[in-house]
């Protein structure tokens, strides 16, 4: 099975219902992809999809461990990088964070675009547990997550603000998607979803001795219609492991 859609359109649905791979520069691929390059890799690459920002690494010489949870995905990844590249792609299929086993220190830079909003409280604070060891001293990790700001989602925004005045610890969390009537994308992700303000994620990479260095919402212009709200679409963390 491969997706329906060409694999360089921007917005290409996984094979498992987990959402979308998007191919639209965002600042944060952009900051990894050109961290990676200064750094020299090894990096990681997590829910990599048909690997958008695995490509565009591999296409700057570094290498990089690709992992997704669809091991098809991982399939189609490898079909589409040159053979003089494929030396530096070595895949790491199975669900971040709880299956993926790396050595202490093992990379310059990690990438987590469109993952964290598939985990509930619990599994974030583990995975960024399993970021900080993964990654060397002075490495980064590059994080894009969603947002409730988005126009399928918006219904959501009023319970979202009131969670957060209540001082709920995760103020985004949402058991059950079907509450979203009407969403003619909710067929392409899981039964729930994990919406964030930035100092969700700022709180918990703190946690476990990151330092931040940005976190804050982002827009994402070439969303379509559907999506786009109002410049808040996605939130944004880079933080460094000193």
């Amino acid at each position: 099975m491969i997706p329906k859609q060409k694999l360089t359109d921007p917005l290409v649905p996984t094979l498992n219902n987990m959402g979308y791979m998007f191919n639209a520069p965002t600042p944060y691929g952009d900051e990894f992809l050109k961290f990676s390059m200064a750094s020299g890799g090894p990096v990681l690459d997590i829910a990599t999809a048909y690997g958008s920002s695995t490509l565009k690494a591999l296409n700057k010489g570094i290498k990089v461990v690709a992992n997704d949870i669809e091991p098809k995905h991982l399939e189609i990844l490898m079909e589409r990088v040159p053979e003089n590249l494929k030396p530096l792609l070595t895949l790491s299929p199975g669900r971040f964070p709880t299956d993926l086993i790396y050595k202490p220190e093992s990379f310059k830079a990690i990438f987590l675009s469109n993952i964290l909003h598939f985990l509930k409280g619990g599994e974030i604070e583990h995975a960024a547990q399993k970021t900080f060891e993964w990654l060397q001293s002075g490495g980064k990790v590059f994080i894009i997550a969603a947002s409730p700001y988005v126009r399928m989602f918006q219904d959501f925004i009023p319970q979202f603000e009131s969670n957060r005045k209540n001082n709920l610890k995760w103020p985004g969390y949402v058991a059950d998607l079907k509450i979203f009537k009407n969403n003619s994308r909710i067929d392409h992700l899981p039964g729930f979803m994990h919406f964030f303000h930035p100092d969700d994620l700022k709180a918990a990479f703190e946690k476990q001795g990151f330092t931040i260095e940005i976190a804050e919402y982002f827009s994402q212009p070439t969303w379509p219609e559907d999506m786009y709200l109002d410049g808040r679409e996605s939130v944004g963390l880079i933080a460094r492991k000193v």
